[in-house]
């Protein structure tokens, strides 16, 4: 879990390790919250599963869904979206269901699971992530998340849960030293810049 604040770097660290992914033959599944989208139950879930499940063909479908995936359903196959009570918010099956939807995503390939702005997520996929985080020994998964320190809007005690699960490392990136910027500069304009500038 990448925490830092505003502008220190977590969304390009999320990028570039997806990019490093991508290039070692990982599956990658990405998701990022919204201000606009708190209220949306599963909206960070969904990000994550419906482009896969959705873009599948009809036999891969039928395998990302099958067994205990099936009871994710009402949250990720698209044509169980018509809810009448609005979708369910965060049975203990439907976790579950989403446990084994990633589970047989990554049966395939190694599975890459990043999410940014973790601060902006909707409580239910706060719980599936927490969730999951308990669950991930053993599998060939990477949970990858960023989230911006201080966010006076963000669900405090459940991501502190995700930072005090086993296994879970934080990251806190420190801001550029100014040599470091100069090798930015540097990098950036193809030759060095005046100390000053920097």
């Amino acid at each position: 879990l990448i925490e830092g604040q505003a502008g220190i770097g977590k969304t390009s660290l999320l990028a570039a390790a997806m990019q490093l992914a991508t290039t070692r033959g990982m599956a990658v599944v990405t998701a990022a919250g919204a201000v606009l989208e708190r209220d949306f139950g599963f909206g960070l879930v969904r990000q994550l599963f419906e482009p896969v499940v959705a873009g599948a063909p009809e036999t891969e479908r039928h395998r990302l869904m099958g067994g205990a995936a099936r009871l994710a359903a009402p949250i990720v196959a698209l044509d169980n979206l018509d809810f009448r009570e609005g979708p369910p918010v965060d049975q203990p099956a439907v976790l579950h269901g989403l446990y084994w939807v990633l589970a047989n995503l990554a049966d395939s390939a190694p599975l890459l699971v990043s999410v940014d702005d973790i601060q902006w997520a909707d409580t239910p996929s706060l719980r599936f992530l927490n969730y999951l985080a308990h669950r991930l020994e053993g599998m060939p998964v990477l949970l990858l998340g960023a989230v911006r320190a201080g966010e006076p809007e963000a669900d405090i005690p459940m991501i502190g849960e995700l930072l005090i699960t086993p296994g879970v490392r934080a990251l806190r990136p420190a801001p550029l030293s100014v040599d470091g910027i100069g090798s930015l500069v540097r990098d950036i304009l193809g030759e060095p810049a005046d100390r000053a500038f920097v």
